[in-house]
């Protein structure tokens, strides 16, 4: 229970929206006090049964969260990646061919001496 307990402790305050969790202390008629800042609850003085689902829906709710904000994520790099190809243009290179006779006389000597040698 000590595990539950801590992970109740350290995400709770991960979440924007704590009524369900409050419905469930009321449901069960957990003790707790509400003010100005909030509500808080003795997790020592809960038990079980509350805790368990407590944690369960906390945990079921985070990692929902985490899930979708990689949904979302992976969704919006995959508009990026599709903007990217759409907007792509493609270079035509083209190639032509070098005449013999766009050479002097010394520059064929050297295209000659250099076919001699493999690098």
């Amino acid at each position: 229970m000590d595990k539950e307990k801590k992970y109740i402790y350290e995400n709770i305050e991960k979440l924007n929206f704590h009524n369900n969790y409050i419905s469930i202390i009321d449901f069960h008629k957990c003790p707790h006090t509400k003010n100005s800042n909030g509500v808080f609850v003795n997790l020592n003085k809960i038990n079980d049964k509350v805790l368990k689902e407590l944690y369960y829906k906390l945990k079921n709710e985070i990692e929902n969260e985490s899930f979708n904000q990689f949904n979302i994520k992976k969704e919006s790099i995959k508009e990026e990646i599709i903007t990217l190809f759409n907007n792509k243009t493609e270079k035509k290179i083209n190639y032509e061919n070098i005449l013999d006779t766009q050479f002097s006389n010394e520059e064929k000597l050297l295209i000659q001496l250099s076919k001699k040698y493999i690098l």
